[in-house]
């Protein structure tokens, strides 16, 4: 839980952590100091997406999608 939790938030009232949530998928995403992706909470859809930060390409093996394990 330490390592591969997410803080799940409440956007729409205090802004808050409200819960945490385990993502195992998620969990085998790199860390990069300069990512390509995040990590977001999808209040609507009740579900954690990951979202490309920059352009990647997808040609031959393509890009790494990374993030970074700290805010």
């Amino acid at each position: 839980i330490n390592s591969n939790s997410h803080g799940m938030r409440d956007l729409e009232g205090r802004n808050a952590n409200v819960g945490i949530g385990l993502f195992p998928t998620f969990a085998m995403f790199n860390h990069s100091c300069a990512p390509n992706c995040v990590f977001a909470f999808s209040p609507s859809r009740r579900c954690m997406e990951v979202r490309a930060i920059e352009d990647v390409d997808a040609r031959d093996g393509g890009t790494e999608l990374c993030v970074s394990y700290i805010d």
